[in-house]
């Protein structure tokens, strides 16, 4: 899933967690992210980092 992206994540002490996707390819990429049960669909603009924070994981 993540052949052509990198990801990096890490748990902040108010228990919200903080994805990082970087989007090396030349399109636009459209994946999904799953966290626990809960899952959004999300688009990568060509050539981009994307943040993404999602609150109350734990």
């Amino acid at each position: 899933m993540w052949s052509d992206s990198e990801l990096l994540a890490f748990l902040n002490p108010d228990k919200s967690l903080i994805v990082i996707i970087e989007n090396k390819e030349e399109a636009t990429k459209t994946t999904n992210l799953q966290i626990g049960g809960n899952q959004m669909t999300v688009q990568l603009q060509p050539h981009s980092f994307n943040t993404f924070k999602i609150d109350n994981v734990i």
